[in-house]
C-alpha cells in the first residue's frame, strides 16, 4: 500500500509539473499555481480509487465459488495494476461534482462506520469483562 501511496505521489508531482493536472481538470486552479490542495486531492483520489477497488472486489467474491477464491488470494500483480491505473484514471475526472460528491458521502459514511465500529468496541469491552468476571468466581 505504501508502494501504491509513494507511486501516486510521484504521478501526481509529474501531472502537475507538466501541466496535466490543469489539462485533466484537477488541482485548484482558483487559489495560485494549483499546487496548494494537490496533496489532499491525491488522498481523495487514492481513496476513491480504492473505494472502487474494493467494492470490484466484493463484487468478484459474492458467488464464493473457487474462481473467486482464487481472485480474492492471489492475482496481487494485476490488483496492483488496476488501483495504479485507477488512480491514474481519476485525474481526468473533475472535481466537481464527481470528486466533491464522493468527499460529502466519504464524510456521512465515515461518520456511521464509526459510530459503528465504536459501538463494537464496547459490546467487545463487556463481553471480555464479563469473561473476566466469570472466571474470577
Amino acid at each position: 500500500m505504501m508502494l501504491v501511496a509513494i507511486l501516486g505521489y510521484y504521478i501526481w508531482t509529474w501531472a502537475t509539473d507538466n501541466d496535466v493536472a490543469d489539462f485533466a481538470g484537477v488541482g485548484c486552479n482558483d487559489i495560485g499555481d494549483g499546487s496548494s490542495c494537490a496533496m489532499s486531492s491525491t488522498v481523495v483520489r487514492m481513496s476513491f480509487t480504492l473505494a472502487i477497488f474494493h467494492l470490484i472486489m466484493l463484487l468478484a467474491i459474492l458467488p464464493r465459488g473457487k474462481c473467486s477464491a482464487m481472485l480474492h488470494d492471489g492475482f496481487f500483480s494485476l490488483k496492483f495494476l488496476l488501483v495504479v491505473g485507477g488512480f491514474i484514471g481519476t485525474l481526468w475526472i473533475p472535481n466537481d461534482p464527481v470528486m466533491n460528491g464522493y468527499m460529502e458521502m466519504s464524510k456521512w459514511v465515515s461518520i456511521m462506520f464509526l459510530s459503528y465500529q465504536a459501538i463494537l468496541i464496547l459490546i467487545m469491552a463487556y463481553v471480555i469483562n464479563n469473561t473476566l468476571v466469570d472466571n474470577m468466581k
